[in-house]
């Protein structure tokens, strides 16, 4: 993003907020990559949870340390998701391809 003026709702210009851990919902669930199939038809009542909480947000945050004990209850039912996958979703950097439309939609 660039450092220019961010107006917040009340008009009032502000700094450019940071989106660079902010990640939409669809690229989020994309970074499972062979394991989304397993996530999103998981029969566990906790994944299911988790990805209606997911489907009903603006965003994923990285820094939001519930989306990392998130990804950990996931890894626990889910035998497809592991160690690795969860290290790299989580530090895999956005890019901007993944954050479209939070930055069209809510920091333009």
């Amino acid at each position: 993003m660039s450092n220019e003026l961010f107006v917040i709702d009340n008009g009032v210009p502000g700094p450019q907020p940071d989106t660079s851990k902010l990640i939409d919902i669809g690229p989020f669930f994309d970074r499972f990559g062979a394991a989304k199939m397993a996530v999103l038809t998981s029969a566990d009542v906790g994944v299911q949870a988790i990805i209606k909480d997911a489907q009903v947000r603006k965003w994923i945050d990285f820094n939001n340390p519930e989306v990392s004990t998130s990804l950990d209850y996931i890894m626990s039912k889910v035998a497809a998701v592991t160690p690795a996958l969860k290290a790299s979703i989580l530090t895999t950097p956005v890019n901007a391809s993944e954050n479209l439309a939070v930055c069209k939609l809510y920091f333009s």
